[in-house]
């Protein structure tokens, strides 16, 4: 649980940058830009990375900043977004993020792309967020189309309906009540989104993550129920579709996605998935690795880093071994 909480780093000379959608809703990034000051100029090709927040969070997460600091202690360039209706993106948005909104991060992919025409892009997604870059990934059309040439998925609820009903119970039933207070309280912050339920607007604020996504993500969002809306973006079955290399992290303590789903999903062989014994939900909380190397408190994000590293030493050759 103490993961998220942790401090997390300070990024200067931000640029907040705005992407427009075709609906008229709109998506904040945030750029920030190589700092280590034994870099005399940026490279011709830059390495690009694009996080996407969780549940609840947004480009101020901690574990997004932290992330992003190493991307540019790195001499890369880091780019944090919102999702719509999270963080700055959109107080005017009519609609809300969900987990089929892999079209709003490929607008942002395309956006980089266009500020990047010769970098290497990579995406990361933590929890709801890689579950939607999974979606994305997935996608392999889209992703020929804007040249992706990765993907890290940090903690992705693959069975969205599991999940959910995971999260009501025993102690889990904190973390649920956590988020649905929090959506709850970003719907109120956008009131053309309370607008667009209308009379589907509920009188009272939902207690679970599963109520409010019944009550406020299906219709808002077009579904004709929750059911549908689960069935139609849980990623566990879509993830044999991708081509891309692509990393999964997971523990398989998780208080909020059950590991079992990831031992029964079919992964993809340019899909390389490391499950941890502990680590909990987005925790990951320690001072070395399997190899002994020390990394603080924190070694996820080097982790993540570490990996881009290892697909641009080997770009063309993904390693197809699970573990």
């Amino acid at each position: 649980m103490l993961g998220p909480y942790l401090p997390g780093k300070h990024l200067p000379n931000t640029v907040s940058l705005s992407v427009d959608l075709e609906d008229g809703d709109s998506i904040a990034v945030h750029a920030n830009g190589p700092q280590r000051p034994d870099i005399a100029s940026f490279p011709v090709d830059p390495v690009v990375v694009i996080s996407v927040h969780g549940l609840a969070g947004c480009h101020r997460s901690r574990y997004v900043e932290r992330l992003a600091w190493h991307a540019t202690q790195q001499g890369w360039f880091s780019y944090r977004m919102d999702m719509r209706g999270a963080g700055d993106s959109g107080l005017k948005s009519r609609f809300l993020y969900h987990a089929g909104r892999s079209d709003d991060l490929l607008a942002v992919v395309r956006f980089v792309r266009l500020r990047h025409p010769h970098a290497k892009i990579f995406l990361c997604g933590f929890s709801l967020g890689a579950s939607i870059t999974l979606l994305l990934m997935s996608d392999n059309a889209a992703i020929a189309a804007c040249g992706l040439d990765g993907a890290i998925a940090v903690c992705p609820p693959l069975d969205l309906a599991l999940s959910a009903d995971h999260l009501q119970r025993g102690l889990n039933r904190i973390y649920d009540r956590v988020f649905a207070k929090a959506l709850w309280q970003s719907l109120l912050q956008r009131p053309n989104a309370v607008r667009q339920l209308g009379a589907r607007m509920p009188a009272q604020r939902p207690t679970s993550l599963k109520a409010f996504d019944q009550r406020v993500t299906a219709p808002l969002g077009g579904f004709q129920s929750v059911e549908e809306y689960y069935s139609r973006f849980s990623t566990g079955p879509l993830v044999r579709q991708i081509q891309v290399p692509t990393l999964v992290i997971m523990a398989k303590d998780d208080p909020m996605i059950p590991f079992e789903v990831a031992e029964r999903t079919e992964w993809s062989s340019s899909t390389k998935l490391v499950a941890t014994e502990r680590g909990g939900h987005l925790g990951f909380i320690g001072t070395a690795d399997s190899d002994g190397a020390s990394h603080g408190i924190r070694w996820v994000e080097l982790a993540i880093i570490r990996s881009i590293e290892n697909q641009l030493a080997n770009a063309g050759s993904p390693s197809s071994e699970n573990s």
